[in-house]
């Protein structure tokens, strides 16, 4: 299985982003109402807007980040390798709400930036 690229930043106007991303041709495949997926041929491009503008830089900090969706078998071997290499998790691999259909993890590279790792069934 091929793994697909994921790619999380913010933007000031969502609105202008998502038009631009559609006019690319990349459908909208999830919408949480501040947060929005967009098939970005192939890969997932997730879009944040921030709350307020006094919350952009701390907003950015936190949601711009990279990584991959795996499958959950490749998923779950990385999680082991990095456990047993004490590497540290900024988000330890969890599973959505006791489910096998979705989980993640995150840890930060040398640089600070997130790399997060998901599987969806």
């Amino acid at each position: 299985m091929s793994s697909r690229f994921h790619l999380s930043i913010r933007t000031d106007d969502a609105t202008a982003a998502r038009r631009f991303y559609e006019r690319l041709g990349c459908a909208v495949v999830r919408d949480g109402g501040g947060w929005f997926d967009v098939d970005f041929f192939g890969h997932q491009l997730t879009i944040h807007a921030p709350r307020s503008p006094a919350a952009a830089e701390t907003a950015r900090q936190r949601l711009d980040h990279f990584g991959v969706n795996l499958d959950p078998i490749e998923w779950q071997a990385l999680a082991q390798r990095l456990r047993q290499q004490s590497l540290p998790f900024l988000l330890p691999p969890t599973a959505d709400a006791g489910s096998a259909e979705r989980g993640k993890f995150i840890i930060a590279g040398p640089d600070g930036i997130g790399l997060e790792f998901k599987f969806e069934r």
